[in-house]
């Protein structure tokens, strides 16, 4: 099973066990982007959900797995972009033709190359 996370103060996490699990800096003042900054690598970023996230890269923790297979991932995001693979969904359309697909970059680059569009 993987540990809950929980944020102390704006810029330490817990995990349930009360261990501290990931200590991240704040970076700033008033004036700037306050940035989060990985103690464990130069990953930086502005939001604070984006450097939870990031965390999992070096736990390894994969939360969200597949129904209809193995597939783990970190991100409930991919999670459902996988799952389109068993349902056959293909939420993303061409407008000049009947070309679906699963991912919205597939469908530029389909009007692009087909349809000679940028």
């Amino acid at each position: 099973m993987f540990k809950r996370k929980v944020w102390v103060d704006n810029d330490s996490l817990m995990d349930d066990e009360g261990s501290m699990a990931a200590k991240v800096d704040l970076i700033g003042s008033r004036k700037m982007t306050k940035m989060y900054q990985c103690t464990q690598c130069s990953y930086k970023t502005s939001n604070r959900c984006d450097i939870t996230k990031h965390y999992s890269t070096h736990t390894g923790v994969k939360p969200f797995s597949c129904l209809h297979c193995s597939y783990q991932t970190a991100d409930k995001s991919n999670l459902t972009k996988h799952s389109r693979i068993h349902t056959g969904e293909k939420p993303y359309f061409c407008p000049c033709c009947p070309y679906r697909a699963t991912r919205s970059d597939s469908v530029k680059s389909h009007f692009a190359n087909v349809h000679k569009f940028t």
